[in-house]
């Protein structure tokens, strides 16, 4: 009878003063569920964000629901090599794990959160590294909610979606499976006491504690000699800070996503002083006034258009692949005529804000930490004031009017601008806008969402993406609106090429063959088609700026290789040829008649985005600054520089020091121990010149570093 009644007859629940059900009554006194959840989650955890790191590609037709598939992922391709690593990621993830429990005192919500954000986090791990060779970053994730969710899903195909739909319904299901423990199981708080006396100071301390705790974690382990970068090392971590998926594949993902979380810009350089810099700006001033004296024209005599030529390399110098015409011919000729050569790009799939920002800047990311992953969201964000070559068009323009009545950028009204920016896409990519506007100084900033709209919006068959040739167009259109034929500086960053690639050009007859999967072949037959495209309207634009009256001189480069290459292409052997991108600077008749040229410069054929405007005052045959002239010395001593290339071997095993990538004038690899002193002496030079324009105290601007030389 007694055990009848405990089966079907309420019982009285004394911790939540309620008659219950005996089954229900079973289950709310199931402690050990709890503490099991709590140190079983973060385990399986590590599983699934290790699945996400290790995807070289997208595996067609794999789904999250087949959990041989996930685990066999999660287990063979970790690339953990000790038990003390895993540990790592084990406390770092409970530590998470534990805080949401801390400060939501709620445990199923707080499980319902972790599961949650853990499943977006491996599945966003997925897609980046599919799409980019790279994972997701805090400051990825800025930069994902300054997109945007619609703007972001116009970068993935179709394989990508689907993923994405599947992710969603499991995030669905993990929230409601959290319900209907929260049912069962019934509320389960952490810190809960009788008296309110007690549990309130204790809650606020524990909150307290719990948060001091991991924010005092995540923001040291990125920087070395830190107790919690000591501690890391003591658990057999290995830093892999150039390159945040062999640090993710080689530690652990949350162990690099953590380590990313904080920057160090820049160390202090141990002799950065206001009088070293002084002696600095000095020095190159006499370099300058000696370059001065031999030019005759000056940079904002002209107007100068930056092109940065979305996704644009020349598709036969990757080895393996043959294709059935030249998809470069008039860009391969042109490159004969004039300033050229190949570009290390950082890049492969992606990374074009860096190259963008390194252009504008003369900034090598090679120079900052390497923990600087974005340096517009990292670096310049932060700065009260931001120097950018735009600004020197802005100085010289001493009339320009900011026609309040032209925000709309369709209004035929002729105005002075001195700089201004174009992007045939959105305009918070990159937080460009707040930059463009807040930072760099440009007057407009021309895009699809405005403030000022761009004009010109044709798209070329199934392409997506606004065509070059309309980007060329809205160019020309703006430059026709300026006033008086006022030189400006022009910033062009294109789409028409960036991934991901459908069968987008079927009217072209150009093909690709080698050994490749059916998908790979329709997005580089895809990439090479849109490479033709743009080589033609590249021409067509180039003869109409020649028809021009207005002096222009180009700076035209490609920022990156799309990341649609096989293994069997994309190996350690061609890591420099997949980072290498085509770049001319060119001028119309009317600049050639001021004085420049478009004889090819000496030391042209190697270059960084970060040399391009020094390139461009000596092709322009103009005075220059002492930055410039700093520039153009180091440019003849290091042709080539950039952070190490995602799959090119380490020559430094101290993890203090960045393995940056240095090209010789031929294209060679020069390694560091074996540099000349002039070279060592540049570089010294370029981490404090750096350091004072970035982080330090801008000496130098007080010292005239950036005017230029009447």
């Amino acid at each position: 009878m007694k055990g009848w009644i405990e089966r079907n007859w309420p019982l009285y629940d004394e911790v939540n003063k309620t008659h219950q059900p005996a089954w229900l009554y079973w289950f709310r006194h199931q402690w050990f569920i709890y503490p099991l959840f709590l140190f079983l989650l973060p385990g399986l955890s590590i599983f699934a964000l290790q699945w996400g790191v290790n995807a070289n590609n997208l595996i067609k037709g794999a789904s999250l629901t087949s959990f041989s598939d996930f685990f066999a992922h999660a287990y063979t391709e970790s690339l953990f090599t000790t038990e003390h690593r895993l540990a790592l990621n084990y406390l770092i993830l409970f530590a998470f794990y534990l805080a949401l429990v801390i400060i939501t005192n709620r445990f199923w919500l707080a499980t319902a959160i972790y599961s949650s954000l853990i499943i977006v986090w491996m599945v966003s791990n997925r897609l980046m590294v599919a799409l980019r060779n790279a994972t997701v970053t805090l400051q990825d994730v800025q930069a994902a909610l300054s997109l945007g969710g619609g703007n972001l899903t116009s970068f993935l195909n179709k394989e990508s979606k689907a993923l994405i739909s599947t992710t969603v319904w499991i995030v669905i299901s993990a929230i409601l499976l959290s319900i209907i423990f929260r049912l069962l199981f019934g509320k389960a708080r952490l810190l809960w006491f009788k008296n309110r006396l007690i549990q309130i100071p204790l809650r606020i301390i524990a909150i307290f504690s719990t948060i001091l705790f991991v924010a005092n974690f995540s923001l040291n382990l990125g920087t070395s000699g830190t107790w919690a970068y000591r501690f890391a090392l003591s658990m057999d971590d290995d830093p892999a800070m150039w390159s945040t998926l062999l640090d993710a594949q080689q530690n652990g993902a949350a162990v690099s996503f953590t380590r990313f979380i904080n920057t160090t810009v820049m160390k202090k350089p141990s002799n950065y002083s206001q009088s070293t810099m002084n002696k600095i700006a000095q020095r190159y001033s006499k370099v300058a006034k000696e370059m001065n004296q031999t030019r005759n024209t000056s940079l904002t005599d002209q107007t100068v258009i930056m092109v940065l030529s979305e996704s644009f390399a020349d598709p036969t110098r990757v080895p393996g692949l043959s294709y059935s015409e030249d998809p470069m011919p008039f860009i391969r000729s042109l490159k004969s005529q004039t300033t050229s050569g190949l570009m290390l790009s950082s890049g492969y799939g992606g990374g074009t804000a860096n190259l963008e920002y390194q252009a504008l800047t003369g900034m090598s990311t090679a120079i900052f930490s390497p923990s600087v992953i974005t340096p517009y969201l990292q670096v310049t964000s932060h700065q009260e004031t931001a120097f950018s070559f735009n600004q020197m068009w802005n100085t010289a323009d001493k009339s320009v009017q900011h026609a309040l009545s032209d925000q709309s950028g369709k209004s035929s009204k002729l105005i002075n601008r001195g700089s201004f920016a174009i992007h045939p896409y959105t305009s918070s990519t990159y937080s460009r806008s707040k930059i463009f506007s807040d930072k760099f100084l440009f007057r407009f900033f021309y895009t699809q969402d405005g403030p000022n709209y761009i004009s010109q919006e044709s798209r070329i068959e199934n392409d997506p993406h606004i065509s070059d040739a309309s980007a060329y167009s809205e160019t020309l259109h703006q430059l026709n609106r300026e006033k008086g034929n006022q030189p400006v500086f022009v910033q062009l960053s294109t789409m028409q090429n960036h991934l991901p690639y459908g069968d987008w050009y079927p009217s072209r007859s150009l093909s690709v063959s080698g050994e490749l999967h059916q998908d790979d072949a329709t997005a580089l037959n895809t990439f090479a088609r849109g490479v033709q495209y743009t080589d033609q309207a590249t021409q067509q634009w180039l003869e109409k700026l020649d028809q021009l009256k207005r002096p222009v001189t180009v700076i035209w480069y490609g920022d990156h290789l799309p990341a649609n290459y096989p293994d069997q292409i994309a190996n350690a052997e061609n890591s420099l040829i997949l980072h290498e991108t085509d770049y001319f600077i060119w001028s119309n008749s009317a600049a050639r008649a001021l004085g420049s040229g478009n004889q090819p410069i000496g030391n042209a054929a190697y270059t960084s985005p970060n040399y391009f405007m020094a390139q461009a005052a000596e092709h322009m045959n103009a005075k220059v600054s002492p930055y410039l002239a700093f520039l153009t010395q180091a440019h003849a001593q290091i042709p080539a520089i950039e952070p190490t290339l995602q799959t090119s071997s380490d020559w430094s095993k101290n993890t203090d020091i960045q393995p940056n990538t240095y090209l010789d004038s031929e294209g060679n690899p020069i390694e560091p121990q074996k540099m000349t002193d002039e070279q060592k002496e540049i570089l010294k030079d370029y981490k404090l010149i750096q350091y004072d324009m970035t982080v330090g105290n801008n000496y130098l601007t007080q010292e005239g570093w950036t005017a230029l030389s009447k």
